[in-house]
């Protein structure tokens, strides 16, 4: 090989550099001037393969420009190839179309993120990523109700009480759907149902179920949304709306006529004061003694206050207040009067804890009925459903009619009147009568009557179910119920069973002789409250029941004594059992002394 000189190195190095880029530059024209790989490329840009039938596949377009052989797939954000729809594949001029069902090359649901369009020519060592983009999202949409107001609407009616206004956040440009369940009926059941508009975050409500204004009652409000991938999501989460996951403030009341009234006793010659709602209106009423003819006072008013004077001559008993509007709805209340100020030695307590811990009324807004066995809170101020009491009222007033009929001397008041330090109180009494199921007890009133029975004084239960449910007590209202103990507060674990119908029978042991005249057997019950065990200090007296152990019990407990009649229907039987009277009779006369 000939060596070139030094001298002329440099000049053969630049010839060279400019062969080099005169090539280059060749082949850049010549890429410039041949055939784009694809034209026009277009498809929707979501997609949503979840299964649910809507945007679960994507049709990609594009124009090829000439007949050749084209790779098409599709990659990620990485530019990683997820599935390849056509291998250097023989394809005319022309549109082609790939349908995509969201899957990679195994058949499994690619990751939700962006993905593109890639295009190749094997041949040719080319290929083409498109720009755009396509969005796989499978997650739906979480809307959320902001509020419903008014909290209570009356369908019909001019103005805002009128109709429910639907506030909620979440994608509007599909048309929201809004659904309306009734959910104070036990198994929640939609409606009414209705599209709202397009890109608005509102929506109304009009009262109106199937064209007529809908029945008074508790309703849960549901928003479905659609997002743009197809996916569907809604407020609340699962439909129909359980309890458990209430919205707050994502429900509404429909109300007609409501009152309210007070839950501790008033005196005879007092006014005792109600509330009519939802709006005031004109309101006839009449008070008579409660399940019983006689009114004893009647009279009308306008507005939203009812005052309403207790004759003077009024005896300690359960009455109704009951309240007809001008379009002919009604509404009642119990009105417990108390004539005596604390010198009798028994005192009667009505349970109304319990008659407004069972009352299915809904307080806070979700749209399901609140009550204490739901775990609730519960404002003792709030009309009865339906503006019905409950029924176990009737067997309070059963009681206070049969200690009316024997002359019995006692004092009356509720609960709710004895945990709020209202006289007359557990002190100066020996005896205590709960007259219904004492089912909700507040700490404090669990620990002042058992102290109260161990220092010597009786109780009695003529309900069921009773002293086994924590609930606490402050500015009026019920709070943090607890579920019911294998105890009550005295020791004693029971249970609850059925059967048909059948008598009770002493099972042996009456050391306290309420049974005395009985050929063993009285009465006639369906439920029955068993006493499972005794805890430590308890000693049995006296008991009759169904089975080996004893529904009606009476034990010691420290000085005092315990008695419970075993089941809730004890007092409704009163009136038709000479048995039952008898031994009602022997055990006031013990408590009374």
């Amino acid at each position: 090989m000939t060596a070139v000189p030094l001298r002329r190195a440099p000049v053969v190095l630049f010839a060279a550099l400019l062969v080099a880029t005169g090539a280059a530059f060749f082949v850049t024209q010549r890429l410039k001037r041949s055939t784009p790989i694809v034209q026009r490329v277009f498809f929707y840009q979501y997609l949503s393969p979840n299964g649910d039938g809507r945007k679960d596949e994507v049709t990609l377009r594009f124009d090829l420009p000439k007949a050749q052989h084209v790779t098409v797939s599709l990659v990620n954000a990485e530019g990683e190839e997820v599935r390849t729809l056509a291998d250097d594949r023989y394809m005319h001029q022309g549109t082609r179309r790939f349908g995509w069902n969201g899957r990679d090359d195994s058949g499994a649901v690619v990751p939700d993120g962006v993905y593109r369009l890639r295009v190749g020519l094997r041949s040719e060592g080319r290929s083409v990523t498109a720009p755009r983009e396509l969005f796989v999202d499978t997650k739906p949409p979480k809307p959320r109700i902001v509020a419903v107001t008014p909290p209570a609407i009356i369908p019909g009616a001019n103005g805002a009480l009128g109709r429910a206004r639907i506030r909620f956040d979440g994608p509007t440009h599909v048309p929201p759907e809004v659904g309306i369940w009734r959910t104070d009926q036990g198994k929640v059941r939609e409606v009414a149902a209705f599209t709202g508009k397009r890109g608005r975050h509102s929506a109304l409500w009009d009262g109106l179920v199937g064209g007529q204004p809908a029945p008074a009652g508790s309703y849960a409000v549901s928003v479905t949304l659609e997002d743009t991938a197809g996916n569907r999501g809604s407020a609340p989460a699962v439909l129909p709306p359980l309890h458990a996951f209430a919205v707050p403030n994502g429900g509404v009341t429909v109300s007609y006529f409501s009152l309210t009234g007070p839950l501790v006793p008033v005196k005879p010659g007092a006014i005792a004061r109600f509330t009519v709602g939802p709006v005031g209106q004109r309101t006839r009423w009449r008070l008579a003694p409660w399940g019983r003819g006689g009114v004893i006072r009647s009279g009308s008013s306008s507005g939203s206050h009812l005052a309403v004077r207790v004759p003077a001559g009024a005896q300690s008993d359960v009455y109704s207040l009951f309240a007809t509007s001008a379009g002919g709805r009604h509404a009642a209340w119990p009105l417990v009067v108390s004539n005596r100020g604390g010198a009798a030695p028994v005192l009667v307590v009505v349970p109304a804890m319990t008659w407004q811990g069972e009352n299915p009324v809904d307080s806070n807004a979700d749209g399901f009925p609140d009550t204490l066995d739901t775990g609730d809170s519960v404002p003792l101020a709030r009309p009865f459903a339906h503006g019905k009491p409950p029924q176990s009222i009737a067997d309070s007033v059963a009681a206070l009619v049969f200690l009316g009929g024997i002359r019995a001397n006692f004092d009356l008041t509720t609960d709710v009147a004895l945990v709020a330090g209202h006289s007359p109180t557990l002190p100066g009494h020996r005896g205590v009568v709960f007259a219904g199921s004492e089912r909700w007890i507040t700490p404090q009133e669990a620990v002042a009557l058992r102290r109260f029975v161990v220092s010597g004084g009786k109780v009695a239960s003529f309900g069921q179910d009773a002293f086994r449910r924590r609930v606490l007590f402050a500015q009026g209202t019920l709070s943090r119920p607890k579920p019911p103990q294998a105890s009550n507060i005295f020791g004693e674990r029971t249970s609850e069973f059925s059967s048909p119908a059948a008598p009770m029978v002493t099972v042996g042991l009456d050391k306290l002789q309420l049974f005395a005249g009985t050929d063993g057997f009285f009465g006639s019950f369906t439920r029955f409250e068993r006493s499972d065990q005794f805890g430590s200090g308890i000693e049995l007296l006296a008991g009759a029941g169904r089975g080996q152990k004893p529904d009606f019990v009476a034990y010691r407990l420290g000085r005092g004594l315990v008695a419970r009649t075993g089941s809730d229907q004890w007092a409704g039987g009163l009136a038709s059992s000479s048995e039952l009277r008898d031994i009602t009779k022997r055990l006031w006369t013990l408590l009374s002394r």
